[in-house]
């Protein structure tokens, strides 16, 4: 995939390669010092070698063509083209990579109390994404447009078969893929717009475990799998309508509305063939293979929309508001066969799911300096589901939500609008939810202060809070944050920036112990402090040196370290090359922990006639 992006790349600038052009090409090596695995890799994931970190070009001609790319050969890269002829067209082509790896340690694992930290979940994934969008006579009133969207992934990982009453730690192989088309065009008129689009998706997701060794599982008992093979693939498509309309046919009145429709369609199927030493949970009963087959067709389709009304009786009072609703449906069949398992029951294959929202808000303004807001937030769900195969006393709740919100809030603009304080506040006295640690009985507030000392100097400060009771079980959630920021004008030769967060979580939940089924307490407390800071030296004529990083310490449930300050130093030889070297320390500390340093050395290369933007 790295020779992929590569060649697209030296393609795109030998196309550019023209006057008038300009660009910029940063190429560098890297290199890693003790990248310890697998922490490093499920926490940085770079490697050593020559990477090309950053690429810019732009032709402007009769046509306007830039190029964007960065990271190229390393875990998250992204390669982005855009085309424009005036009154022509407008077409942007993006390609991206990600390499996701995940091998750390868990806190819930349930050995993790006899020392064994190793992580029952392990994912080392790759996907790869291209979007493709075209957008003719984009100044014109009628505006036909068209889009690919293509995503994939796929990858192997550890993944646990759950069977007999126990977990199985087994070798798991990914994929999926998505594929959406869609076209339509787009309105414009003095007051009013609105698009109307049709398309098309399509969806894959497989999944296999394979093995042929002795596993045990986490129970201390002589429950245990000797071999396993499991299929699991799905695969749907369907066609969708979206149609958004925006107008305000009056001075005081203003509208808009969104419009969507989709009808897809999936099958699936699952096969499982498993020995070793199982139990039937319902008889106790041993038994030493396991076989199921099954087979399912589901249709699903949603209906939702959205509709805001904005009218303005007076210059400074306007009053709003919006209406959200989304309905769906699945509805599916499964004929299946298993081995010691109950018969399928066909109600179990409904789900319907209905949610509307409504929101009033009137905003109006006290004077020059003072603006409030208030209004009313209602929320209606009802979800029809299959009857649950395990209840606890007290739980068979039905699926509902029916909530009241109040909301309010001001925004204070003092000293010319050089300091503006934004507030809001939104409290739920409580009635129905779907999850036990879903809002409830809830407070949430938040308060941004912004001051502009000088043109050079900004100050930043922000209070979240969110306090949540949902039938005795507790969250909390604080965060603070004071960011201050000096950029002075280019006479001057230092740039600093710099900032501290606050953040202190606890929940207090209940949960049914699957061995006992008595009810137990699962307390939770995490307080995190965050620094960051950046400089911007300009040395001398040519030489500029760059400094900061960020440091996070975390106390509680999760004691967490993680520090990763950096330095780079950029040496102009002449007007269109310059040096660049890099270094960066990552230091991380949990469960588990590593130690690694990354320096990367090379140049920037300028072409053209100037610089690119």
């Amino acid at each position: 995939m790295r020779h992929a992006l590569l060649v697209l790349t030296s393609t795109a600038l030998a196309a550019l390669a023209q006057e008038p052009f300009s660009g910029e090409i940063d190429l560098r090596n890297r290199f890693v010092m003790r990248d310890e695995y697998p922490v490093y890799r499920s926490i940085v994931n770079l490697s050593r070698g020559p990477r090309l970190f950053g690429i810019q070009g732009r032709y402007e001609g009769k046509d306007k063509i830039s190029l964007t790319g960065n990271s190229i050969g390393d875990p998250n890269s992204m390669v982005r083209i855009d085309a424009k002829r005036s009154e022509v067209y407008e077409a942007s082509f993006s390609y991206r990579t990600i390499a996701y790896f995940n091998n750390l340690p868990s806190y819930g694992n349930p050995l993790l109390a006899q020392g064994i930290t190793t992580s029952q979940r392990f994912l080392d994934l790759s996907r790869r994404q291209f979007d493709f969008d075209l957008r003719l006579r984009p100044d014109s009133r009628v505006i036909p447009f068209f889009n690919v969207l293509r995503t994939s992934g796929g990858g192997h990982g550890i993944t646990p078969f759950v069977g007999s009453g126990d977990e199985f730690p087994v070798p798991a192989q990914l994929h999926d893929s998505l594929t959406t088309v869609r076209g339509g065009v787009e309105l414009r008129w003095t007051r009013w717009s609105g698009n109307v689009e049709q398309g098309w998706t399509d969806y894959t997701d497989q999944q296999t475990l394979d093995n042929t060794t002795r596993l045990q599982g986490n129970r201390a008992d002589n429950i245990v799998l000797d071999r396993i093979q499991e299929r699991y693939h799905a695969e749907g498509s369907g066609m969708f309508t979206r149609g958004v309309i925006q107008g305000h046919p009056l001075d005081n009145l203003s509208f808009t509305g969104h419009f969507i429709y989709s009808r897809p369609k999936m099958e699936t199927s699952y096969s499982l063939d498993a020995t070793g030493v199982f139990r039937d949970p319902n008889t106790l009963r041993p038994y030493t293979s396991l076989f199921e087959s099954s087979f399912a067709n589901a249709s699903q389709p949603r209906t939702s929309g959205s509709w805001t009304t904005e009218y303005r009786p007076w210059k400074r009072w306007r009053a709003r508001h919006t209406w959200v609703s989304d309905a769906y449906r699945i509805s599916s069949s499964s004929p299946s066969t298993a081995v010691l398992t109950q018969p399928v029951d066909p109600a179990r294959g409904i789900l319907e799911l209905r949610y509307h929202q409504s929101e009033e808000e009137v905003i109006g303004e006290l004077g020059k300096h003072l603006t409030v807001r208030g209004g009313h937030r209602y929320i209606h769900s009802d979800a029809d589901l299959p009857p649950a195969n395990l209840t606890f006393p007290g739980s068979a709740n039905p699926a509902q939500i029916r909530r009241n919100a109040l909301l309010g809030g001001a925004t204070l603009t003092l000293w010319s609008g050089r300091m503006q304080t934004n507030g809001s506040y939104e409290w739920s006295p409580g009635g129905k939810t779907y999850f036990r640690m879903g809002l409830l009985n809830y407070r949430k507030a938040h308060v941004l202060s912004r001051i502009r000392l000088s043109n050079q100097l900004r100050l930043t400060a922000s209070q979240r809070e969110l306090h949540n009771d949902n039938m005795g079980d507790k969250a909390s959630n604080h965060i603070t944050t004071v960011t201050a920021e000096w950029t002075p004008n280019a006479t001057q030769r230092v740039t600093l920036v710099g900032g501290y967060a606050r953040e202190y979580m606890i929940s207090r939940a209940t949960f049914a112990n699957p061995a006992t089924l008595q009810l137990q307490s699962a307390p939770f407390d995490d307080r995190l402090n965050h620094f960051n800071g950046y400089a911007d030296i300009r040395i001398a004529k040519g030489a500029q040196w760059q400094a900061g990083g960020s440091l996070s310490h975390s106390e509680g449930s999760r004691p967490t370290r993680y520090y990763t300050p950096q330095s780079q130093l950029i040496v102009a030889a002449n007007a269109r090359v310059s040096a660049v070297v890099e270094w960066r320390w990552y230091r991380y500390r949990a469960i588990d922990e590593f130690r690694a340093h990354t320096v990367s050395a090379g140049v920037r290369i300028r072409l053209g006639a100037k610089s690119s933007n």
